[in-house]
């Protein structure tokens, strides 16, 4: 195995005096700051020290010795041998301290380029010498340091030391027992003359001469200072395992199992307690291993059930932090949902703030880990971590209403819509169960401020979900008025028979005249000849509301219609307003009656009016006697004739029923107008108009008239 180098050193200012491979600028700008004295001036017993921090640029590791140089002129030169390690080859070392074999101080004998300038073989190197020296700390240095690395959170860690060396085999060891992820991540000295950082963040663990700790915590952000406070018994056991491990590598087959576990770890801190855990017996779950044989592995370790919570939530809030999809070998969302639903409950004591504060990030960063997370989770089994972690993660997936959230999350869809009324309007929110539904239409009646446009677009949801069947309860929760939208949505819709609305909705705008009538009222545009169709199936055109809507919404909406109508639609809509015209004395009752007395007539002629559309009109015409009754159009010429000499409409209006006719059928208008002495009359009046140029009839329509 072959790794690079270079030398930094005095000369003309401190710069990169020798290297072995070319380097891109950003990596030769961070090796130019980290091989500079590492304060603002000497400090005794700091005048060598080792660093470690990652080049990611170059995939590279830069682990570094610097040397005081006094024999240079300029106060603060240093020299600084550093070995750039590629990250596979940082990963197959089981023994780090070796390559402190390799560093050497530049002297006057070998040229920089000859000593520096070239690879360096590392296979063969024997044990380090100091890997003997490496009990000289005691277990109590060892455990304060690890627990103040991997035990809280991720702050720097500050080290007072007395020199340098004190704590040098300590370092090296905690480093070369790290999983291959977190050694290739962390960052380190031992002499910080004052506060290190590496593009902003400080170096994760950092020995400090004792007289400059303040001046330093000053510096950084609030770093942990290392105290030695307890016994090692009272530590927890993964602790006292990582610690035995440091001053007796290998004896206990730890550091084995720790990187054997970790393969797919990582590399981050706070994973370190749970690894340790799962390395610390003998016979941790073997990969694969199931998601439920970690964490009782995880839970069987510790003794109290704080204990239990924190090391629960810890690997918790570590999966909410990760980028991957396994973690231990097993899948991130299966694990979490281990831990939320793991019995015993690690009790209902105060779950930590950081894993509820980390669920909407990882909705947001993973919104499809999210939703499976929370598809499955049984929300009856649920322990207190497990209740904080579904909780934050429904609050923040509530906020992004969708359809795809309500199909992956159907059994929370009425808390979702708690959470967030906005659901409700997405027609998937209906698709769920009737006892769902229920349970939906009630938590949006109830939800405090919920604005009619809500309730509007939940209607229109409903609707576009086929829903119907929760008609009678959608009107009686949220009330009459939203049937409007049902109306509405059927007028700007493409259905052409009344039949394609739901019974439901017919039998209730059915008991609800005045909405319909108001609708008419007050619509903007004038309705579809379908609309027509479906409101002439649940209100009587002789109902005292219906002469409240204005004459022009009839015939404007009789004006727009198209061929894609049915006759037999138009039959039905025109026999109504026929019905409401003859109703009235106003010559916009005679235009009605008027605009729809031909296609009324025709559909008689030819026995096609539905039976109901002819009990409409029968009160409102002549009985011609029990032998004369069955002839429906010859009742229906002789009311209008009445209409139009007893009413006193103008008789242009008659005029254009006359011109609306076909040829075959103004014969018969002629006789029945024959029949009456006013009906004479309004003939000949209509023929005077004629003559005058006023209507124009043709001379076959005219004989026709006058039979």
């Amino acid at each position: 195995m072959k790794i690079h180098q270079t030398l930094h050193g005095y000369e003309g200012g401190h710069r990169l005096l020798a290297a072995s491979m070319p380097l891109p600028r950003q990596a030769e700008r961070i090796l130019a700051v980290q091989t500079d004295l590492s304060g603002p001036s000497r400090t005794p017993g700091f005048d060598t020290y080792l660093s470690g921090y990652p080049l990611h640029e170059i995939e590279m590791y830069a682990f570094a010795r610097t040397w005081y140089a006094p024999e240079h002129p300029r106060p603060g030169c240093v020299w600084t041998h550093t070995l750039l390690v590629p990250f596979n080859v940082l990963n197959g070392l089981p023994d780090l301290t070796s390559l402190c074999r390799l560093f050497k101080r530049p002297g006057d004998e070998t040229p920089f380029s000859e000593e520096f300038g070239t690879e360096v073989i590392i296979e063969g190197i024997p044990p380090n010498e100091c890997e003997c020296a490496i009990r000289r700390f005691d277990l109590e240095s060892a455990a304060a340091v690890v627990d103040a690395l991997y035990g809280h959170d991720v702050r720097p860690i500050l080290l007072p030391a007395s020199n340098s060396e004190q704590y040098e085999t300590l370092v090296l060891g905690i480093w070369s027992q790290q999983w291959a992820s977190l050694r290739r991540v962390f960052t380190f000295s031992t002499g910080s003359l004052s506060g290190r950082m590496l593009d902003g963040v400080p170096f994760q663990l950092q020995v400090v001469p004792k007289n400059a700790v303040r001046a330093i915590q000053r510096l950084l952000d609030n770093p942990v200072v290392v105290e030695e406070t307890s016994c090692l018994p009272d530590r927890p056991k993964w602790l006292q395992c990582g610690a035995r491990d440091l001053a007796s590598p290998g004896d206990s087959g730890f550091r084995h199992r720790l990187h054997a576990l970790c393969i797919d770890l990582p590399g981050e801190r706070q994973y370190f307690p749970i690894a340790a855990t799962l390395a610390s017996r003998e016979s941790p779950p073997k990969a694969p291993a199931g998601a439920k044989e970690v964490v009782e592995a995880l839970a069987g370790e510790v003794s109290t059930s704080s204990e239990r919570r924190s090391l629960l939530a810890v690997l918790l809030d570590s999966l909410l932090d990760t980028e991957r999809d396994t973690v231990l070998g097993v899948g991130c969302v299966d694990l979490m949902r281990e831990i939320a639903t793991f019995r015993p409950c690690p009790g209902h004591g105060q779950v930590p703030p950081m894993v509820a504060e980390k669920t909407s990030r990882f909705v947001e960063r993973r919104p499809q880990h999210a939703l499976q997370f929370l598809r499955k989770l049984p929300r009856q089994q649920l322990n207190a971590i497990g209740e904080s972690v579904a909780e934050g993660m429904l609050s923040s997936v509530a906020q992004r209403p969708s359809a795809e959230v309500v199909s992956e999350l159907r059994d929370m869809v009425p808390l979702l819509v708690s959470l967030n009324p906005e659901f409700c309007a997405i027609p998937e929110t209906w698709r769920g169960t009737e006892n769902q539904s229920f349970e939906i239409l009630e938590v949006v009646a109830k939800k405090e401020g919920t604005s009619t446009d809500l309730q509007l677009r939940a209607m229109e949801a409903i609707l576009s979900a086929q829903q119907h069947w929760l008609a009678w309860h959608v009107t009686r929760q949220f009330g009459p008025g939203v049937l409007r939208i049902v109306l509405d949505w059927f007028d700007g819709s493409q259905m052409q028979q009344p039949s394609l609305l739901a019974r439901y909705w017919r039998e209730v705008l059915a008991t609800n005249v005045d909405v319909t009538v108001a609708w008419l009222q007050e619509t903007s545009r004038p309705p579809r000849l379908p609309t027509l169709g479906l409101i002439t199936t649940y209100i009587n055109p002789r109902s005292r509301a219906i002469t409240e809507v204005p004459a022009t919404v009839w015939l404007q909406s009789l004006e727009g219609q198209n061929d894609e109508v049915s006759v037999d639609l138009l039959d039905r809509v025109s026999a109504f307003v026929l019905t409401v015209g003859l109703r009235g004395p106003s010559e916009m009752n005679a235009r009605l009656v008027a605009r729809t007395f031909e296609r009324v007539h025709s559909a008689l002629m030819h026995d096609r009016l539905p039976s109901d559309a002819w009990l409409w009109v029968s009160d409102l015409v002549p009985d011609l006697g029990f032998f004369r009754n069955w002839d429906r159009a010859e009742r229906l010429r002789r009311g209008v004739i009445a209409r139009f000499c007893g009413g006193k409409w103008p008789p242009i209006l008659f005029a254009q029923i006359v011109s609306s006719l076909p040829v075959c059928y103004l014969e018969y208008l002629g006789k029945s107008c024959e029949r009456t002495r006013e009906g004479k009359l309004l003939l000949s009046e209509v023929l005077d108009l004629a003559r005058q140029g006023s209507v124009g009839f043709s001379r076959e329509q005219i004989a026709a008239l006058k039979g």
